[in-house]
């Protein structure tokens, strides 16, 4: 015992030397996460209050594609002046109802989600419901947005009664018509997709006097091709297959565009901004934000999606109110 005492006095410079090394360590660290959390909250997406006349404090940050993108263009509404009366009344601090409509790439949930999410942050909120359509009560300001949606839908699907009553129980002040994927995968005939997107905004706006439209391009997909064929030993079929950029989803972004043009409605070009015939399809694929079928995405994919154009209604929406 007298042994280690001597030790202890011996050496106990060097003890107090450790022990403050140690404790200016600990309180280092804890500084040092102090600063990341206070910046951490200083760049997370400003949340608003249910009032929509209120300012945003903190600007957010824009959403860029992955940088391996080639002859991407800039994220933004086509024709967004179609919009302008709808963003007036937001100005004006009035509840605005948005329900996107589409196929199986809103059917999965995570794109209209996060455009949902982007405008209810950025524009106030107004309830996000879920695809059940059970309305919230009304409050000042804000958006309320929901979405309905069908795996394997054409546009012409919600031309049909059912479907256009489920549309008009929202009472929605825009409606986003997002199709195109399907109409890519068969017969395509232009003048009559432009029909089919004719009578279903006529028909949606006889139900929902002044209503507003913005449509979406497909994003891009793959067409399968199956070659050489041969059984197993236990008598399963095994296929060649190779897969090329369909080429009728640009035929299809052009007969939307001509449509919205046409017609007064905004659009969000997904196909162009992502990179046209040339680039947007592999782009997708190569930055592996496709699932096997390369005709879906991932959901990393779909979250990117809904940001973007969250984004670039928002967008719009503020250089509508600089214009004033």
């Amino acid at each position: 015992m007298q042994h280690l005492i001597s030790l202890i006095l011996k050496y106990k410079k060097v003890y107090i030397s450790v022990i403050v090394v140690y404790v200016a360590m600990f309180v280092l660290t804890a500084y040092t996460l102090v600063t990341k959390t206070g910046g951490m909250a200083q760049t997370a997406f400003p949340t608003r209050s249910a009032s929509a006349s209120e300012e945003a404090t903190t600007a957010r940050p824009a959403t860029q594609l992955p940088s391996s993108f080639r002859g991407t263009k800039p994220n933004a509404l086509t024709y967004a002046d179609a919009l302008a009366p709808l963003f007036q009344r937001m100005h004006q601090g009035e509840a605005v109802r948005i329900l996107q409509i589409g196929d199986s790439h809103v059917r999965g949930n995570y794109l209209p989600h996060a455009v949902g999410a982007v405008l209810q942050q950025q524009l106030g909120t107004g309830g996000l419901e879920g695809i059940d359509l059970d309305v919230a009560p009304e409050i000042d300001g804000g958006i309320t947005f929901d979405y309905l949606a069908q795996n394997g839908a054409h546009a012409s699907r919600y031309c049909e009664s059912d479907k256009l009553d489920d549309i008009a129980a929202f009472r929605p002040d825009l409606v986003i018509i997002s199709f195109g994927t399907n109409e890519a995968h068969g017969h395509f005939d232009s003048d009559q997709h432009i029909a089919t997107l004719k009578q279903l905004t006529e028909s949606i706006a006889r139900r929902c006097p002044g209503v507003h439209f913005l449509l979406t391009t497909p994003p891009g997909s793959y067409i399968t091709t199956y070659g050489h064929r041969w059984r197993d030993r236990r008598g399963r079929w095994h296929y060649n297959t190779s897969h090329g950029v369909n080429p009728r989803t640009e035929t299809v972004a052009r007969a939307i565009d001509t449509f919205a043009k046409q017609n007064n409605c905004a659009l969000w070009n997904l196909f162009e901004i992502a990179g046209g015939a040339t680039h947007a399809t592999t782009n997708w694929r190569n930055a592996g934000l496709m699932q096997n079928d390369c005709i879906h995405y991932t959901a990393e994919a779909y979250t990117l999606q809904g940001t973007l154009l969250g984004e670039a209604i928002v967008q719009a929406y503020e250089q509508t109110e600089t214009k004033e």
